[in-house]
């Protein structure tokens, strides 16, 4: 019997220029919810984002909880990365004209392109194709995990189509990211190419430059300080197989053993570091301390190390087009990163 809910509206303001955190945005919406003490919230909605709360099914508040807050996670770091894209985008087609390459803006997967990324309703439309594929073509939606380097089963001792379901969607929208990355670093380099002959028909072969200074070495300078040691990190960010495989071997490594199970991962879990960004997760350990799943626990740290990486990177994006504001100016571009507010429903059971 589907469990009735108590539902109080809640909208949380996210300033995207401080720094996103699992922690902190789980904080926040929690210091919205209903003051009664005898009601305990089990979930929480999300209409935007096409996320419910459970009232049937596998309902583990904790879990379901925190699903909720990575799926806030990912969503707020479209509020750096648009607007670094739009503006980079925009830079682009004004230097196109230099016979610049022309930029392939599919994703390689769903029929999706980069603006799709962006869009609000891409929660639903990966959470429609991902329940479609895996009762009627799960061949076809091994391809897309493989495609993704999405670990596949989910869990390694738990059958639960509804968990492997919900993790799937959660994956592939973390890992759409890397495609994204390897777009931006695209675009980055036409813009470079662009730049250059930009100064030498406008700063280097003119006796009234359109600039105080050459664009390109701006650019570049700017490159070189903020992205320089992260450039290959960005170009290619560790998929969620290679986390995993990564794990895998530091727990062979400590426990001098050739086969590890999940809760032997989870157990070490605090001492992993991944190479560039050290220990990539901002959730306090454990996960849940009612319900000890190590294998289900295992695939959500996955897709949440991942979502950390992405916005580790949307970080490094952001510092860099705050320190390319001048140079944007020139060709009347700026850039701002406004607060997104959320609104979501908390889902709460009264407790006697």
């Amino acid at each position: 019997m589907p469990i009735e809910h108590i539902t109080t509206d809640i909208t949380v303001n996210f300033n995207v220029t401080e720094l996103l955190n699992s922690e902190k945005i789980a904080a926040a919406i929690a210091s919205a919810y209903p003051k009664d003490p005898k009601l305990q919230v089990v979930g929480l909605t999300i209409p935007l984002l096409a996320f419910t709360c459970k009232n049937e099914g596998i309902i583990d508040p904790i879990s379901d909880v925190k699903n909720a807050v990575s799926r806030i996670y990912d969503y707020l770091q479209k509020g750096i990365m648009m607007p670094v894209w739009t503006t980079l985008y925009k830079l682009y087609n004004i230097l196109k004209s230099f016979g610049l390459g022309v930029l392939d803006l599919s994703l390689g997967i769903l029929g999706l392109k980069v603006d799709d990324l962006l869009n609000p309703n891409l929660c639903d439309t990966v959470e429609k194709a991902v329940k479609n594929l895996y009762t009627s073509a799960r061949s076809a939606l091994d391809d897309i995990l493989k495609f993704l380097n999405i670990p596949t089963p989910a869990f390694e001792d738990v059958h639960s189509p509804e968990k492997e379901i919900e993790h799937f969607v959660k994956s592939i929208l973390s890992s759409l990211w890397t495609a994204f990355w390897k777009k931006v670093e695209e675009i980055k380099n036409l813009i470079n190419t662009g730049l250059r002959l930009w100064d030498l028909e406008n700063y280097y072969n003119t006796t009234s430059p359109k600039s105080t200074f050459p664009t390109q070495p701006f650019w570049e300078q700017a490159v070189n300080a903020i992205l320089g040691k992260y450039l290959s990190l960005i170009k290619n960010p560790p998929t969620m197989q290679e986390i995993l495989d990564q794990l895998k071997a530091f727990a062979k490594s400590v426990y001098q053993k050739s086969q590890i199970r999940a809760s032997e991962i989870m157990a070490i879990l605090q001492r992993f570091v991944l190479p560039i960004v050290g220990f990539p997760l901002d959730w306090k350990l454990p996960l849940n301390t009612r319900v000890h799943a190590n294998s289900i626990d295992l695939a959500q740290v996955l897709a949440d190390m991942k979502i950390w990486i992405n916005n580790f990177v949307a970080n490094l994006m952001q510092k860099f087009m705050n320190a390319i504001a001048q140079l944007l100016s020139i060709f009347q571009l700026s850039i701002s990163f406004p607060p997104i507010p959320i609104t979501l429903t908390a889902c709460a059971i009264r407790t006697y």
